[in-house]
């Protein structure tokens, strides 16, 4: 079966769209006005006007008058393609009448708005993607390319332990996230070996020895000696006096970020969970955030942060794999 298609002006709210009327033999076309905006709106025939609109009907058909203008559509189509038309006029119609419960501008897909979550204020489409988990521009992805939320703390940025055949350009990028200088005196940086339970320090570096504080946005480099850092960084830097094998390659090892009072500022462990580590104060800790990455240095690339200092507590999503190793400098995101 095929049913005649006329466009009809659909005016509700002060906005105009177009409406699907279908135009058959004995059929009327029907509209409501508004009592007191005197605003028309089109209605399918069987439907109800509103408390305060007037309805009115007329004929589909009548004698035949001279040929008009072209429409925006003069077609023939299926019942199927009718039916689907139709039911996008609905949701239009819908969307016009949805709420906006949380006051952000859109409204809720449930009811033909493009709001993916309608009651927080920061969720809409367009909204600034943050690093929280969630999709907040409403694109159907969480977290791409998003905007790191206020870190209060040093945070491991990269890491390169493993490169192909020898070990030579191995390193440990710290960066500051915080609109602040940071006190270096109050940090080190230590290295655990996960091969023993639990696992056990192997090495540590106290960060004052790079200067005394690291600059907000800052990078500080504990690397090879064989590693030369980038000409045009900034970044502080302590060297391992060693030009080889000086971060063990995992399964698993780790590296966390202690204050003063031997307090977990950061941590990560890679190739592996470490749920228990000490050093020779006493204390047990986890070297794992949340869960264990999933990303290896396999000779190539580093693990490293996207964007820089991008810190949910969660060792899984926090860290991914960055084909070029980028010390000193903004990591290379994939």
């Amino acid at each position: 079966m095929k049913k005649f298609l006329t466009l009809a002006g659909l005016i509700v709210a002060g906005l105009t769209v177009t409406s699907i009327q279908s135009v058959a033999e004995e059929n009327q076309i029907c509209a409501c006005v508004g009592k007191v905006t005197g605003r028309t709106r089109m209605i399918a025939e069987q439907r109800k006007c509103r408390r305060r609109e007037t309805r009115i009907c007329w004929n589909a058909t009548g004698p035949q008058g001279p040929t008009g203008n072209p429409g925006l559509c003069s077609c023939e189509i299926s019942g199927e393609e009718y039916d689907a038309l139709v039911a996008r006029v609905e949701a239009l119609e819908a969307g016009f009448a949805c709420a906006d419960n949380d006051g952000d501008g859109f409204s809720a897909l449930s009811c033909g708005g493009t709001d993916c979550d309608d009651s927080v204020d920061s969720v809409f489409p367009g909204a600034t993607e943050l690093c929280d988990g969630i999709d907040n521009n409403c694109d159907g992805e969480s977290d791409e390319g998003c905007i790191p939320q206020d870190v209060p703390h040093l945070v491991i940025n990269e890491i390169d332990y493993d490169q192909e055949g020898t070990d030579l350009l191995e390193f440990i990028e710290i960066f500051n996230p915080t609109d602040s200088d940071v006190n270096l005196a109050e940090y080190k940086v230590e290295l655990f070996n996960g091969g023993v339970n639990p696992a056990g320090l192997y090495r540590s570096f106290d960060l004052a020895s790079a200067g005394s504080v690291l600059p907000a946005g800052g990078y500080l480099i504990i690397h090879s000696s064989s590693l030369a850092l980038p000409a045009d960084t900034s970044a502080l830097a302590i060297d391992m006096l060693s030009d080889m094998n000086n971060i063990q390659n995992g399964s698993p090892d780790g590296v966390r970020i202690s204050d003063s009072a031997g307090a977990t500022v950061d941590s990560l462990s890679y190739e592996g969970e470490i749920t228990a580590a000490a050093t020779s104060q006493p204390g047990i800790f986890p070297l794992t955030e949340g869960s264990a990455t999933n990303v290896f240095d396999s000779g190539s690339g580093t693990i490293c942060r996207c964007p820089d200092g991008a810190d949910n507590d969660d060792n899984s999503t926090d860290f991914v794999l960055c084909d070029v190793p980028t010390p000193g400098m903004s990591n290379d995101c994939l």
